[in-house]
């Protein structure tokens, strides 16, 4: 007999209860990357490890053409690989490339300051393989906003304003909850 999915639901509502709770009683609220001090590469380093792992990368890309159909014209590939996916490359804090598309993560934690067309550059460097490139501008709460300066010439339409606690941490909380969730049916 199979109680996968009488499992599945009982730990969605096991999940939803700890988590009222929590929101009632604790009140010692910490971001662990906050405590270490990270700054915008250990941020960056994390999220490519995450993104390196191909169904968490198709469902971000999914995720980006949900939130923000309007600029993630992107068509996702049928195969994603971890190569796909790169850190800290010609200043580029980190790149998703497939042979149609580029996505540019530039992350802005703690206030880094935009430099003069930081983003133009980026821009030019990747659009020498004729893709699609959009950009990512991450930032850790939504409270930093890309300057003209850096964006430089280039159309805003493909720049992405997005950020950890909005975004990021919505995408992950989503992603991991219907995973287990899944893999509880699944036979």
């Amino acid at each position: 007999m199979n109680n996968m999915p009488e499992m599945s639901n009982c730990l969605q509502e096991l999940t939803e209860k700890v988590r009222d709770w929590d929101k009632k009683n604790c009140t010692h609220e910490f971001n662990l990357l906050d405590e270490l001090h990270a700054n915008e590469n250990a941020h960056t380093r994390i999220l490519v490890r995450l993104l390196q792992i191909p169904a968490l990368l198709r469902s971000f890309l999914e995720y980006l053409k949900e939130k923000f159909p309007a600029q993630a014209t992107f068509t996702i590939p049928e195969k994603l690989s971890s190569n796909d996916v790169s850190e800290f490359s010609d200043y580029i804090d980190a790149k998703i490339e497939t042979e149609k598309f580029c996505i540019i993560i530039e992350n802005k934690i703690n206030y880094a300051a935009d430099q003069h067309r930081q983003i133009e550059r980026y821009v030019t460097k990747a659009q020498k393989n004729n893709r699609n490139i959009f950009v990512l501008y991450l930032t850790l709460n939504g409270d930093k906003k890309i300057t003209q300066e850096s964006i430089g010439n280039i159309k805003s339409e493909a720049i992405l304003e997005i950020n950890y606690k909005e975004h990021i941490l919505n995408w992950l909380e989503y992603k991991i909850t219907f995973s287990v969730s899944d893999s509880l049916t699944q036979p």
